[in-house]
């Protein structure tokens, strides 16, 4: 790393300058402004009053109101233009209540005054999915909107997968850092103050090479982890393979393929996808490859062609079924097969055969 970061304030918002950059391309699909005008997030990285800054900004501007590069802008457009941009906050803001009440749980029983704002719950959520997701490799954070079962969703992986545009294509990051995190400091929150510090802590003790900050970081992260800050930057300095210890289990039901876009699975590395029906083995990098494909597009379904028969690994599980439960990640298996496996291939099929039972039952309705 070239420079240590920094943090820059300002009176509404308060801005993680990082060294290093990717192309802007890798996190705004500009070419989906026209039908998602939701993707651009206005007045983050560049405000509109920035008309001279860049030629992507001024674009980037044009997408979304077309008619203020081409016409003088008098005062009813401007404030037209502020509405919508108010609407675009509001809407978002109150589009968050999974993130809400997963990830950010105030301490006492009632919620304070300014998490009733939009544009400061929207804040301290995009600030608490950063702690949670900067223990894992990088700092990505990239604003894609899809629906499923938790609405918003934060995807910050490596490698960078777009669920928007219906692919999957891998973006080899390494190390390089970027920073879309604006902290709006509008509400003068001394938790966004205390954890934008802290924050700053963290990176300063990364490029350091000495964790001293990591245990005033887990006072304000979440509990849902999949790494430990601790792991995170052994393996940072050690560069090696790290035999993670994964036992935290997701409050709310997740999607396989979102789930499995968060795990690791090194080399002659084992570990074990579980849920209370159904039993999921990785015993190799390349298997791991194939159960991802798996996953790839509009496929709801798991079949056994991605596993050796021998291994009686079976998953028919959709993964959009309302009945899936807590999947939880049971850290590595033996070389042989899991105890209770054979019971739960066993309530697999009894389940399947009540389902098809109802499916008739209906049809003959």
């Amino acid at each position: 790393m070239r420079t240590v970061p920094s943090i820059v304030y300002s009176n509404y918002r308060a801005f993680l300058i990082m060294s290093h950059t990717i192309p802007r391309s890798l996190w705004l699909n500009r070419s989906a402004l026209k039908t998602r005008p939701w993707l651009y997030i206005p007045n983050v990285s560049r405000g509109y009053s920035s008309r001279k800054s860049s030629g992507r900004a001024n674009a980037l501007d044009t997408r979304i109101f077309p008619e203020s590069r081409y016409s003088p802008r008098t005062t009813e457009d401007i404030q037209s233009q502020q509405a919508r941009v108010q609407q675009q906050y509001q809407e978002m803001a109150f589009d968050v209540p999974f993130f809400g009440d997963m990830y950010v749980k105030p301490s006492g029983s009632d919620l304070p005054s300014w998490w009733q704002q939009p544009k400061a719950r929207f804040a301290i959520t995009k600030l608490y999915l950063i702690q949670r997701i900067k223990g894992q490799f990088s700092i990505l954070t990239c604003w894609w909107r899809y629906r499923d079962l938790t609405g918003w969703t934060f995807k910050s992986l490596i490698p960078f997968y777009d669920r928007i545009r219906g692919t999957r294509k891998a973006v080899d990051l390494g190390w390089s850092w970027t920073s879309l995190l604006p902290v709006y400091n509008k509400y003068q929150n001394p938790l966004i103050q205390k954890a934008v510090k802290l924050h700053m802590q963290y990176f300063e003790s990364l490029a350091s090479g000495t964790p001293e900050s990591l245990k005033q970081l887990k006072k304000i992260t979440t509990p849902i982890n999949y790494y430990t800050l601790q792991q995170f930057v052994n393996r940072r300095q050690s560069k090696e393979k790290v035999s993670w210890e994964v036992t935290e289990v997701l409050e709310k039901p997740c999607l396989v393929a979102d789930y499995a876009g968060l795990l690791a699975v090194p080399e002659a590395d084992e570990q074990r996808l579980a849920c209370r029906e159904c039993v999921v083995r990785l015993r190799t990098k390349q298997q791991y490859k194939r159960f991802r494909r798996e996953l790839d597009g509009t496929i709801t379904t798991l079949s056994s062609r991605s596993f050796s028969a021998k291994e009686n690994i079976v998953l028919q599980q959709k993964l959009y079924d309302n009945e899936v439960g807590e999947w939880k990640v049971l850290g590595f298996v033996a070389e042989k097969t899991p105890a209770g496996f054979e019971e739960d291939q066993v309530n697999l099929r009894k389940r399947d055969a009540v389902r098809q039972e109802i499916q008739n039952q209906v049809l003959r309705a």
